[in-house]
């Protein structure tokens, strides 16, 4: 596989897995999916709110957003530089993906038809149409020029900050069926939460100012902040609160997540030391 193609597939996939994660936690909360999926037709149709599949979900995205770039790879590069690009591509995945799905899907036509969900229940689908208009706006922007990207500049840094998300959660998923917990101990840990934001946040200033300024110093300063974000600040959270996850093993998470920025870096072609 070509670097350019292999750059494509990462960028797509990794868009997808921000915009569904953040847009899942937001709705999920705004919403109260929890009380929803206990009521009305949902627990016929929907697995459990708490569920080991439900927390297994970022996870699995990995693939979906493989195969969003596999789909996406066929369409000439050409149509993602069109005006309104994101408008059509986003009209072309709620048209096909949501709306008129061969299948009896909630919110679509033949869900419409065939099933006996309320018409109320659309309103759960907002999250749908904003986390897939978000990505088909973040896809448009691959290989745009810079000054006529919006979010070009924050590129790098949203993408190092959401390296970190990804990681501890796909860790800690992994470390609850490893050490055999139940899913719910990690349910509401407000203080989990507060320390991954602040991680993500520490690794998106810190990629913002690799961004600006790229050196083989900051790189490294880059890399043991990716490091202690996701891998250091958890364990720490987690011998201070008696959490059941506190382990050693919750380091790694750190390493894995300097090499998904070394991989970012890569694919975004970023220099790892300023042009003189």
């Amino acid at each position: 596989m070509k670097k350019e193609t292999a750059g494509f597939f990462v960028k797509v996939t990794v868009y997808h897995i921000i915009t569904y994660i953040v847009c899942g936690i937001f709705f999920s909360t705004v919403l109260d999916y929890e009380s929803v999926w206990q009521s009305g037709v949902f627990p016929v149709q929907m697995r459990d709110y708490n569920s080991n599949f439900t927390y297994l979900g970022p996870v699995f995205q990995i693939i979906r957003g493989l195969l969003f770039a596999g789909i996406l790879y066929l369409i000439p590069k050409d149509f993602f530089r069109t005006k309104f690009a994101w408008l059509k591509t986003w009209v072309v995945i709620a048209g096909i993906g949501i709306i008129n799905t061969p299948g009896p899907a909630m919110g679509s036509i033949e869900g419409f038809i065939y099933t006996v969900t309320p018409l109320k229940t659309l309103i759960y689908c907002i999250e749908v149409y904003v986390q897939t208009l978000w990505f088909s706006i973040l896809v448009c922007g691959i290989d745009r020029p810079k000054k006529t990207a919006v979010f070009e500049k924050f590129k790098f840094p949203v993408l190092a900050a959401a390296a970190v998300v990804f990681s501890v959660m796909a860790s800690g998923i992994l470390l609850l069926v490893l050490l055999k917990l139940d899913f719910s101990v990690a349910q509401n840990d407000i203080g989990a939460v507060a320390v991954l934001f602040a991680g993500a946040a520490l690794a998106f200033f810190s990629a913002l100012l690799y961004g600006k300024s790229p050196s083989k110093g900051r790189f490294g300063i880059l890399l043991a902040v990716a490091f202690v974000s996701a891998g250091v600040m958890p364990t720490a959270y987690n011998y201070f609160t008696g959490s059941p996850l506190r382990t050693p093993l919750t380091l790694f998470p750190g390493l894995f997540c300097a090499g998904l920025v070394i991989c970012i870096v890569k694919a975004l072609k970023i220099p790892s030391r300023q042009k003189q």
